[in-house]
């Protein structure tokens, strides 16, 4: 899931250099430059939705770990995982 994350925002940086490509060399905003920011506007949409699903996922693992896991997690260690989780997203968006 993390690396569909990645490609995702790679290809959101591929679009964005195609379209400063189309600017320098047309001066103007182009019906190219129209579908690129469509395109643009999608992967964003794909990215938003592949970070709920990782926070969903990180909210299933902290209201899980207590109930079926006790013994074995403590509170403190959930709150750590959750960071963990927090700080690869974050990365993610560099």
């Amino acid at each position: 899931m993390q690396m569909h994350i990645r490609d995702l925002y790679k290809a959101k940086r591929g679009l964005e250099t195609e379209w400063a490509v189309q600017q320098r060399n047309h001066q103007r905003y182009t019906l190219d430059m129209v579908r690129i920011d469509n395109k643009i506007r999608e992967v964003v949409n794909q990215i938003k939705q592949e970070e709920a699903k990782l926070a969903n996922l990180a909210n299933k693992i902290e209201d899980a770990a207590p109930q079926r896991f006790s013994s074995y997690l403590n509170k403190s260690y959930i709150a750590e995982i959750v960071l963990s989780i927090q700080a690869l997203l974050h990365f993610l968006k560099i």
